[in-house]
Order: C-alpha cells, then sequence, then structure tokens
C-alpha cells in the first residue's frame, strides 16, 4: 500500500494515504464476504436457487468462519480506482 500509494497517488501524504487505501480495501473486502454469507444461507435455505439448480456455487464462496483477508490485489483495484492506473499493470511490477 505504502509503495503504490507513493508512486500513483499525488494528492494526499503518507502515511495517510497508505492508511487509507488499506482501510477502503478492507471495506470492500468485508462487504464482499457480507454479499458471500447471505448467498450461502440463501442457498442452503433454498431460496436461491443455482442455473442448473445444484447448490454447486457454495464450494466457490470459500470456508464459512474464516476472516476475510485484504490482499495485493484488492489494494490495487482501489488504487486504480483512485489513479486510473490499470490493475493489471501495478501487479506486474
Amino acid at each position: 500500500a505504502v509503495r503504490w500509494s507513493k508512486q500513483y497517488i499525488a494528492d494526499r501524504f503518507l502515511p495517510d494515504k497508505a492508511v487509507d487505501l488499506i482501510d477502503e480495501a478492507g471495506s470492500k473486502v468485508s462487504l464482499r464476504a457480507e454479499r458471500e454469507r447471505v448467498m450461502r444461507r440463501q442457498l442452503q435455505a433454498g431460496d436461491l436457487e443455482t442455473e442448473d439448480g445444484s447448490g454447486m456455487e457454495l464450494e466457490l464462496l470459500g470456508q464459512e468462519g474464516e476472516p476475510p483477508l485484504v490482499s495485493e490485489s484488492d489494494i490495487a483495484e482501489v488504487v486504480s480506482t483512485w489513479s486510473g492506473v490499470p490493475a493489471q499493470q501495478m501487479t506486474k511490477d
């Protein structure tokens, strides 16, 4: 977060901009995890049908109870949103 914020975000100062990146990425990860928990409950309750009716999406949601983790790609997405630089360009450096 520090390296990318120094390189791609000019209108803020360290350490605030790095902390803000981590905070926003963490918020996005938390929201994604909550959506997955809701979807898991709906699939288990039978309220949500899969395309083929099998419930296979449960396997794609990851393990329930695991804390969501902020990855490098999550931070790259936020930097990309703020700076306009494609996330793929940052992650290949």
